[in-house]
């Protein structure tokens, strides 16, 4: 039976100030974080690359199951993800940033449409190994495979929000963690219209001190054509999803 395609990512991941804008992100323990979406907040250590990393995973599933109590478990080979994640990531690394998710404590808060889920808990539950045999013409070879199992809210979340169905890879190959950011929320809005400013893009992902919007405005700068390429302008002050 062909199994149900899952979303790249939630809009949540993206609306909700969960991740920070950086790819070095730093260990926090933050108070309640509001958008228009809802609120966030977070104990532990997530950045755009942890984004990446989630969302290769649900792209690159190889399996999922759904279990009884409502936890969404994935299959995934690890060196697909260390290839996505850009030029054959070191796998120690690799293991580290899913430490992270395992470790990170999140409550979300969040309102969307028709869809409301508040609760807390680990983006990621249980990290296992195991071995598959992958036939190839010469025969078969025994590989390493992770079993993945998310977090009943955040499973929850996944399956209720609405969906982000980008090309992770293309967001993971963008060298700045504020561009990732910003490319992110703006895939969870329709294409066209008169864009969002880039102060209020910057508002609602916490970017608020004067130098620091100075070197958000910088790294946007730099990497207009990384952004062009998956969709998102930046001109004239404001944002636009072509």
């Amino acid at each position: 039976m062909k199994q149900e395609k899952l979303p790249t990512a939630p809009f949540a991941a993206a609306r909700l100030r969960m991740f920070q804008p950086t790819r070095r992100p730093r260990l926090i323990s933050s108070d309640w974080m509001e958008t228009p979406w809802g609120r966030v907040r977070v104990s532990g250590r997530l950045g755009q690359r942890h984004a990446d990393l989630v969302e290769l995973m649900l792209a690159q599933k190889l399996i999922h199951k759904w279990s009884e109590d409502g936890r969404l478990s994935i299959l995934v080979d690890p060196y697909r993800l260390r290839t996505g994640m850009g030029k054959l990531a070191a796998a120690d690394w690799l293991r580290g940033l899913l430490v992270d998710l395992l470790d990170a404590k999140v409550e979300w808060d969040y309102r969307a449409a028709d869809v409301r889920v508040q609760g807390a808990g680990h983006v990621i539950d249980e990290i296992e190994t195991y071995e598959m045999q992958t036939a190839h013409g010469f025969g078969s070879d025994a590989r390493e495979v992770w079993k993945i199992t998310f977090g009943r809210v955040w499973s929850r979340v996944i399956r209720r929000d609405l969906s982000m169905r980008h090309d992770p890879e293309r967001v993971a190959r963008i060298k700045s963690g504020v561009a990732q950011a910003v490319a992110r929320l703006m895939l969870t809005h329709r294409p066209g219209g008169h864009g969002i400013k880039v102060d209020t893009v910057l508002d609602w992902l916490g970017i608020v001190s004067s130098t620091a919007r100075r070197n958000a405005r910088r790294e946007l700068k730099k990497h207009v054509a990384a952004l062009a390429e998956i969709g998102v302008s930046v001109a004239d002050g404001k944002v636009t999803r072509r």
